[in-house]
């Protein structure tokens, strides 16, 4: 649950990220890391292997810095299965997260699917070294996608619909495929039955081209991926919620949230909005690939952050 959107370079990362949890020198992972905390005056920021993860954590980074405060930079960890034991150990401080896709990584059994209640269930379920911050407007869902051809030829306008249709050829990230809202959540809420899984990337290129050549049926794709409108590919409908709310939030160690950090985060929650998200990730994915860092600058520079 979550979140475009990314490029071959985040692939490799993801490899390198997943490679790393099998027991190589990552310290973030797994439960039994010895990485060394930040220290105490340092704020370590993380992301996710996608670059808006990266592009949100840059905005966070940079906002604090200019506050004063000092950071370090941890990007492109991989999953949340990676980086969340990171969070636990204190070897990363704070990372941009997204609502209903974290409380089903900490509460397998949540139910709550409106924005308010999420964001209310995760307050409440998160280990106790952490908490979450304001959670902003900007919402970035995971979705399932289908190209217009696929949706035109078997007619079909929602998840229900497609799994009407019989088993289909899916595509996404490899952890999609376990997920509570992954494909144990398409397959508890429509009975969406799968034939094959094609293990592709975090919204990437390799899922955006099995789409459009037909290599698979529908993918996960994020809502905020300016891929879906440049292909005219089509989000379907999933009126049971199977996706909860997905609103971007800082996801912090207590330790580090001081009144200053909180008022810099909330401040930028506050700015951000969906569509906010769209624009950035649409100048991420221009021909010229600028960097997360500095896309991240010119927009705190816009918002008066």
């Amino acid at each position: 649950m979550k979140r475009v959107l990314a490029w071959a370079a985040t692939a490799t990362a993801t490899a390198l990220a997943l490679t790393s949890c099998g027991g190589g020198s990552d310290p973030l992972a797994g439960p039994s890391s010895t990485a060394a905390p930040a220290a105490a005056d340092t704020i370590a920021i993380g992301s996710a292997n996608f670059p808006e993860s990266t592009l949100l954590a840059e905005i966070y980074a940079g906002a604090l810095e200019a506050k004063g405060v000092k950071v370090t930079k941890k990007l492109n960890i991989g999953s949340r299965e990676t980086y969340f034991a990171g969070l636990q150990d204190g070897s990363i401080d704070l990372i941009p997260e997204y609502t209903g896709v974290l409380l089903t990584h900490v509460s397998k059994e949540a139910k709550e699917t409106t924005a308010d209640d999420v964001y209310a269930a995760l307050q409440k379920a998160l280990p106790q070294n952490l908490t979450v911050l304001d959670k902003s407007a900007a919402e970035d869902k995971d979705a399932v996608v289908v190209s217009k051809e696929t949706a035109d030829k078997l007619g079909v306008k929602s998840i229900a619909d497609l799994a009407a249709k019989g088993p289909v050829v899916f595509g996404g990230p490899p952890e999609f495929q376990k997920r509570a809202d992954g494909l144990p959540g398409l397959k508890a809420t429509y009975n969406l039955e799968v034939s094959e899984y094609k293990s592709l990337d975090v919204g990437g290129p390799l899922t955006v081209d099995a789409l459009k050549s037909g290599a698979v049926q529908a993918a996960d794709l994020f809502t905020t991926d300016p891929a879906i409108a440049a292909n005219n590919f089509v989000v379907l409908e999933d009126p049971k919620a199977n996706f909860a709310a997905q609103n971007v939030v800082p996801l912090i160690n207590k330790s580090k949230a001081s009144d200053t950090v909180k008022q810099v985060l909330n401040a930028i929650s506050k700015k951000l909005t969906t569509e906010i998200l769209i624009e950035l990730n649409g100048k991420l994915s221009a021909p010229d690939k600028p960097d997360a860092a500095k896309v991240a600058k010119d927009w705190l520079a816009t918002a008066g952050i």
